[in-house]
């Protein structure tokens, strides 16, 4: 048991996180554009355009004045912030846009230095809507923030109220390091409010090989025990 346990948790710490890679958020209506990093290199990267007046004072280049758009809301986790060893996560989070009128908003969240390739993705999105919004996940073996050379996966939702979706698949071999981005585009046809969250997961297929081999011998030991004690 104590070899299992030991196998289990060296599978674990064989891997190590990603450090201090480059998180970034654009948010643009075609006309008004803001872009934010994330100044601490925690893994959080935030903007409230209510409080635009203020984050002017700090850089001119944070104020928001779209005629569109009366105010967006974003927050966004990298890979840093989860400090996961065998799992790569982009979380678009607590996205809120509410519109003045018909038009067409972009939100990227983006993240350089992923390593996790040749590995099963998931993309997952629930929101409340007024309108529509599409989800894409790219990634780029050029390490280039919003760089969107090859698509992972994508999510159309549309309607008014709850709604949910997913997508899955493989993250092609041979792109270590790699750049991914989220590009979240939402579009209204009036005035409304529009709130959604959206997370792109990447795991290590090796890292989850070996914890699979360890919970495995987990199990057949507990079964060897099992059958000692019937006999």
């Amino acid at each position: 048991m104590k070899m299992i346990k030991a196998l289990v948790a060296g599978s674990i710490l064989m891997f190590a996180s990603n450090s201090f890679a480059a998180l970034v958020i654009s948010i643009s209506d075609g006309t008004e554009s803001v872009t934010v990093s994330d100044f601490n290199s925690d893994g959080i990267v935030s903007y409230d355009s209510d409080f635009s007046d203020m984050l002017a004072m700090i850089d001119p280049n944070l104020a928001w004045d779209s005629a569109t758009w009366e105010s967006v809301a974003v927050k966004g986790f990298g890979s840093d912030y989860y400090d996961d060893p065998l799992i790569d996560t982009l979380h678009l989070n607590v996205v809120a846009a509410s519109g003045r009128s018909g038009g067409e908003l972009t939100i990227m969240l983006s993240e350089t230095d992923l390593t996790k390739d040749d590995a099963l993705f998931s993309l997952d999105f629930g929101g409340l809507l007024d309108g529509e919004v599409s989800i894409e996940t790219y990634i780029s073996k050029s390490n280039d923030l919003f760089a969107t050379d090859t698509l992972l996966g994508s999510i159309l939702a549309s309607g008014d109220g709850g709604i949910v979706g997913s997508d899955n698949g493989e993250v092609p071999d041979g792109n270590n390091p790699y750049s991914m981005t989220i590009v979240a585009t939402i579009t209204h046809s009036g005035k409304g409010v529009s709130s959604f969250d959206a997370e792109t997961k990447v795991p290590e297929p090796a890292s989850l090989a070996l914890l699979g081999a360890g919970l495995l011998g987990l199990g057949a030991v507990a079964r060897r025990n099992r059958r000692k004690n019937i006999a």
